[in-house]
């Protein structure tokens, strides 16, 4: 099975809305990858939200995206890797930095 990456961005398919009512392909952030059959990931919306747990991609672009996206680090999901349908791309350092620092912020508030 493949290995994935933090900050990596995969379109998946099978994600579970929260309604739990259907499933759709989305794109989303690999958060952890322990080398198991799951992978942790936040998704990846182009619709535009601005919540401080929230944040938007400068360059949605070169990470393989097709529209303007943020990336939804408030909405975690656990999923098997057989779900993956293929790596997009990955973020740049700075911008999985930018996003450390919320997920650090999202946490202390627990």
């Amino acid at each position: 099975m493949i290995n994935y990456s933090q900050g990596d961005i995969l379109l998946l398919r099978g994600f579970p809305q929260t309604d739990l009512k259907k499933e759709i392909k989305r794109s989303v952030l690999v958060l952890t990858d322990l080398g198991d059959k799951d992978v942790t990931v936040a998704r990846v919306t182009s619709e535009i939200y601005h919540s401080p747990y929230d944040y938007r991609l400068k360059n949605w672009k070169e990470v393989g995206l097709l529209l303007p996206s943020v990336i939804r680090l408030g909405k975690l999901a656990t999923l098997h890797k057989e779900f993956v349908v293929r790596k997009l791309g990955s973020l740049s350092q700075e911008n999985l930095l930018e996003v450390k620092e919320i997920i650090i912020k999202m946490f202390k508030l627990i």
